[in-house]
């Protein structure tokens, strides 16, 4: 299911991982969009987006369907940037108290991994760049040659 920015938990998470001028904009950009749905205004999103800044995750109390919940995680770049989110909805009363810590908890630790995989991806990448730079004529598999590639 596809929602508009800011409607599911992993969009809002992203939404709060953004600076806040990019953020301001894209709330504004959302507004006649997101007013289909109960509830969901520009103010409201500001907000939960606000909660979500402070929290460090999006938690969506049966905002979208009453009987479920949601909560989302931002995953980040080196620099902090936003690349992408994780998420996880379920019937509203398992997903919340200590549940909902050890949900967040989960969803924040596979969010490290896949950070840490970016970066490694990153760095192999931009290696392999430099040696195709360089013209190492291994560069586009495995180098093993006795240049100094990297």
């Amino acid at each position: 299911c596809v929602y508009e920015t800011g409607v599911g938990a992993g969009s809002l998470a992203l939404l709060a991982a953004l600076p806040p001028p990019e953020r301001r904009s894209l709330i504004d950009d959302e507004s006649a969009r997101i007013a289909r749905y109960p509830g969901f205004t520009s103010a409201a999103l500001s907000r939960w987006v606000d909660d979500a800044v402070r929290r460090g995750y999006a938690y969506s109390p049966e905002r979208v369907l009453q009987g479920m919940s949601a909560v989302g995680v931002a995953i980040r770049d080196s620099r902090g940037h936003p690349i992408g989110s994780i998420s996880l909805s379920g019937i509203a009363q398992r997903v919340r108290g200590e549940r909902l810590k050890e949900i967040v908890e989960l969803l924040q630790a596979q969010c490290a991994v896949m950070q840490s995989d970016h970066e490694k991806a990153r760095k192999e990448r931009d290696l392999k760049h430099a040696r195709i730079e360089r013209g190492c004529k291994f560069a586009r598999t495995s180098c093993h040659c006795n240049a100094p590639c990297g």
